[in-house]
């Protein structure tokens, strides 16, 4: 009876234990949530840091702290309408603890204030003062933006919203730096398409007041933090003031201009330059000499003697297919009936974390890159520059004709793919240049027609022989990358401009940031994009792919062979009245012979065709359940593998 009351006790005592030890716990995390809070001290668990100051904010609130400016943070919220959804408050609160940080890396040269505008207010009118406007929600009004002042200067981030939450460290990093630092950087753009706008070709668009289309979505952004400057295309000389050079598909470029570009750079100038051996958007230029015909065929761009001089050529060029076609990082597009094999476009390629140089600081963080019908670079000869690889593609690649790539639609990707001769080695996509480069015209300028030697002499020595500043060149090797339809949205947003669907546009921006001078804002560009590809399943997939078209070759090689065999035997005898064919009966029997192997390979292929899916739809399972369902399986099995041996050890006491 004492032993029975003992294990009741016992049994009491572990239960109420356990109780007690679950309050006490609860109440140890509310308290230390509560202290955290009111000291607004965080523990970051996210891989990407996402909720802890980027090290460029660090850095230009570092400057801004040894300086003698000081920047005012206006923050607008209508915390008081009922109707606003839960999504908006608690985005209004990551707002508010962010700006906390601003203010503690700030060191006194930051200050907050938290406004809430009610209607007829002191606070509603300094938000119409700072250009945040109201906007609807339900039958009431409600403010949420915020406004950045130094000096004279404001910046107003006007509406704040929930999908925008991976940028807003950039954007209000971004109004700090533009109140610094109010005069804005020029960039010089030559391109022979037409990014900067364009007067409407069709007469008849241009009577109903559609006379110019507008610039490219990426020369929007580009005119919100710089002055953006045309260079017309038979200009002579690149002024000094002009702090980047953007050149975008140089087709056709002039000799003159190529050496104005030459000696841009020689004079320290920088620049970034898009190439490409196939220019979609090239193709859909309409024909000038006929209204209403198809536009004549687009021919790749280059710089000509400029990548010669600096030791770069573009793979492929003269007579072999230039354009990339990458089996592993290729676009898949998911076919929604389920059995049906994906869609594929071997010529779009998503660029993630392998394929970039995460050595440099413009693109390390760049997650989704995407590359359209591009081709790729070549180092040569030995010419004292520093030349980096920015963007490589796998060593699934191969080329392809231009004419094959025109057309992005699944069924040519899925012959491109089939065919491909893969070379089993990576291509440089994008390369990075610097050092002393030396001129691509050591004649000096091209064009004068002087047959005087004494003019000629003069002529070549005039215009730098080398660089004299700190010259950088940035090459990709894709223009359509740019392009509206492959780096933006069609719907836009509440500023009137398309949102950017990828890392294209970041990529951009981050080597103009970067080329111009500032790189604080570079880290934090690529914070609103992360890409989390299946690397593994990929690369499974790549090889479980590899293997299915050698054997498909195999089988189709056996099935052409047959189909000629008997081509060939039917044709030995001219028919006969009364049948088309007079054979004789081995002829017959070896017929009957090649006409069921042929039927065999026919068969074998379909059979592949459905082991290649099942395979793919297996190893997806597997992989499911390895990401959700195994971890699960594992705690349940190490908890009922506990629970016995404590089990056990109770029956033993």
């Amino acid at each position: 009876m004492a032993k029975h009351m003992n294990t009741k006790s016992k049994a009491l005592r572990t239960y109420l234990f356990s109780i007690g030890g679950l309050i006490v716990i609860g109440a140890l995390i509310i308290a230390v949530n509560l202290i955290l809070g009111a000291l607004n001290v965080r523990w970051d668990c996210t891989e990407e840091n996402m909720h802890t100051l980027a090290k460029g904010t660090r850095q230009t609130l570092a400057d801004l702290a040894k300086g003698d400016e000081t920047v005012a943070i206006r923050f607008y919220f209508s915390r008081d309408v009922a109707e606003l959804p839960p999504a908006v408050k608690n985005y209004a609160r990551r707002v508010e603890d962010l700006l906390k940080e601003y203010k503690r890396y700030g060191k006194g040269k930051v200050s907050v204030a938290k406004l809430n505008p009610e209607p007829d207010s002191d606070a509603e009118d300094s938000a119409r003062l700072d250009r945040v406007p109201s906007q609807p929600i339900g039958f009431d009004m409600y403010y949420f933006g915020l406004a950045v002042t130094c000096l004279e200067e404001t910046e107003t981030i006007a509406r704040l919203s929930p999908q925008r939450e991976n940028a807003l460290e950039y954007e209000i990093t971004r109004a700090i730096h533009r109140v610094l630092n109010p005069d804005k950087p020029r960039i010089g753009v030559i391109s022979s398409l037409p990014v900067m706008g364009a007067k409407n070709q069709n007469p008849m668009m241009a009577m109903r007041g559609m006379g110019q289309t507008p610039p490219w979505a990426f020369v929007q952004y580009l005119q919100q933090d710089y002055e953006v400057e045309e260079i017309p295309k038979d200009s002579d000389l690149i002024a000094g003031e002009i702090d980047v050079l953007l050149i975008v598909h140089p087709k056709d470029l002039s000799d003159a201009l190529l050496y104005a570009i030459d000696q841009y750079l020689l004079r320290g100038g920088r620049i970034i330059a898009f190439m490409d051996p196939l220019s979609l958007l090239g193709q859909q230029k309409p024909n000038p000499q006929m209204m209403g015909a198809p536009p004549p065929p687009d021919q790749p761009s280059s710089l000509g003697p400029l990548l010669a001089a600096w030791g770069v050529e573009l793979e492929g060029m003269a007579d072999e297919p230039s354009v990339i076609a990458d089996t592993k990082f290729m676009l898949r597009i998911p076919t929604p009936v389920p059995g049906r094999p994906e869609q594929v476009l071997p010529t779009v390629i998503d660029l993630g974390q392998e394929a970039v140089n995460e050595d440099e600081i413009a693109i390390s963080t760049l997650t989704h890159i995407r590359w359209v019908s591009g081709g790729s670079f070549r180092f040569t000869g030995e010419t004292g520059l520093t030349r980096v690889v920015l963007l490589s593609s796998s060593d699934k690649a191969g080329f392809v004709e231009p004419y094959q790539a025109k057309f992005l639609d699944p069924t040519t990707g899925g012959r491109i793919r089939d065919g491909l001769k893969i070379d089993n080695t990576t291509h440089a996509l994008g390369v990075r240049l610097e050092g002393t480069f030396t001129t691509a015209f050591p004649d000096g300028k091209p064009g004068d027609k002087s047959g005087e030697e004494d003019d000629k002499e003069e002529k070549k020595e005039s215009g730098l022989k080398k660089s004299t500043g700190a010259a950088q060149v940035v090459l990709l090797a894709d223009s359509d990358m740019l392009a509206d339809p492959f780096a933006f949205q069609q719907q836009r947003n509440f500023q009137g401009r398309p949102e950017y669907t990828n890392n294209n546009l970041a990529l951009l921006l981050n080597f103009l940031e970067w080329l111009a001078g500032d790189e604080n804002l570079i880290s934090l560009r690529s914070r609103g994009i992360k890409r989390r590809p299946l690397q593994r399943f990929n690369d499974m997939l790549a090889d479980a792919q590899e293997d299915y078209q050698a054997e498909q070759k195999r089988l189709d090689g056996e099935a052409t062979a047959a189909r000629e065999r008997l081509q060939k035997l039917m044709e030995k005898n001219p028919p006969v009245r009364g049948r088309r064919y007079h054979l004789s009966p081995e002829m017959e029997e070896e017929i009957k012979n090649l006409e069921k192997k042929q039927e065999g390979t026919e068969k074998r292929k379909k059979e592949l065709r459905k082991e290649y899916r099942r395979g793919v739809e297996d190893l997806q399972k597997r992989l499911m359940f390895i990401n959700i369902g195994l971890m699960p399986l594992v705690v349940a099995l190490v908890g009922i593998a506990l629970g016995l041996i404590k089990r056990r050890r109770t029956m033993r006491k």
